[in-house]
């Protein structure tokens, strides 16, 4: 949590129960708060689904990863 709030954030609210507009609940792991604006980010982690790492001699990241990367233009 301390590296959120190195990040910038304001508060770090782990777990809230956030009700939506049609009633129903949501529990992200964090709800951050900026400093500067209005409106807080929502954070959730997940475990990959994908293999992230392959290869057994010749260690490189999946092809997955490289598509999710290429379409993110990062």
């Amino acid at each position: 949590m301390h590296l959120l709030l190195n990040l910038g954030y304001q508060e770090v609210l782990p777990e809230p129960v956030l009700q939506t507009s049609d009633g129903r609940r949501m529990r992200p792991d964090f709800v951050l708060m900026p400093s500067t604006e209005k409106l807080c980010d929502i954070l959730e982690l997940r475990l990959p689904r994908v293999r992230l790492i392959v290869g057994d001699h010749r260690r490189r990241i999946s092809l997955d990863v490289a598509n999710a990367i290429a379409s993110e233009g990062i």
